[in-house]
């Protein structure tokens, strides 16, 4: 049973995409910041992460997002967000021009239906279980 752990600072979303996940046969860990994300990767095995970059924490998000995709470069990420109306001009101009800034499976931009969440994550296990052609 894969296991998804879910990095959101909104306890309304980690309920409801926990459960959509549960119902699909996933295992979930979660935690509320950047902090506690951290130490929850490190803490148990996990073969998707989700995340929102926006939760509080002495981790910038997306600096956050780009260190573990470094430190476990086989680890499917999946970020869920509303950062674009929060990101300075600066930001998605660099973004737009460094492909691998933010070096993600999915990028899906808030409000997202929980299902949606979860069919998103069969999608990427499935594409990355998939031998290369």
């Amino acid at each position: 049973m894969p296991h998804v752990l879910i990095i959101d600072d909104d306890s309304r979303a980690l309920a409801l995409n926990e459960a959509a996940l549960a119902s699909g046969g996933y295992t979930t860990c979660t935690a509320g910041s950047a902090d506690e994300g951290r130490r929850a990767l490190f803490a148990s095995p996990t073969d998707l992460l989700i995340l929102e970059p926006l939760v509080p924490g002495s981790y910038d998000g997306f600096a956050l997002v780009r260190q573990i995709a470094a430190d476990h470069p086989r680890l499917p990420i999946i970020v869920l967000t509303r950062a674009d109306e929060q990101l300075s001009a600066s930001v998605r101009d660099a973004q737009d021009r460094d492909g691998g800034w933010l070096p993600v499976h999915r990028y899906l931009e808030k409000p997202v239906e929980p299902e949606v969440v979860r069919d998103e994550v069969d999608h990427v296990l499935h594409e990355l279980s998939e031998p290369a052609p």
